[in-house]
């Protein structure tokens, strides 16, 4: 049987929640999204950087990153967000 599939494609997304992180992945629901939070963000990769700020990934398929990165940008506790590929700022 071949059932087609989607590719998947990576949105970026730079938060401030205002809480620590444990340094083990973990998982936040974010305007009706799955953010997968894996780590401190990172200055050189966010314009808007703070110290504390953490970085997240949300699955998607390729049509549908432009909407999910406008959405989530849109969203308390994100600063940004940018599908894989995207220009650095």
């Amino acid at each position: 049987m071949n059932v087609p599939t989607d590719r998947r494609a990576v949105v970026r997304v730079q938060l401030r929640l205002g809480t620590s992180f444990a340094g083990s992945p973990a998982t936040r629901k974010i305007g009706g999204y799955m953010v997968m939070v894996v780590g401190e963000a990172k200055a050189a990769d966010w314009q808007h950087h703070e110290d504390g700020d953490l970085e997240g990934v949300v699955w998607t398929t390729p049509r549908q990153v432009a909407q999910v990165v406008g959405n989530l940008r849109g969203c308390e506790g994100v600063v940004d967000a940018k599908g894989e590929g995207d220009p650095a700022p």
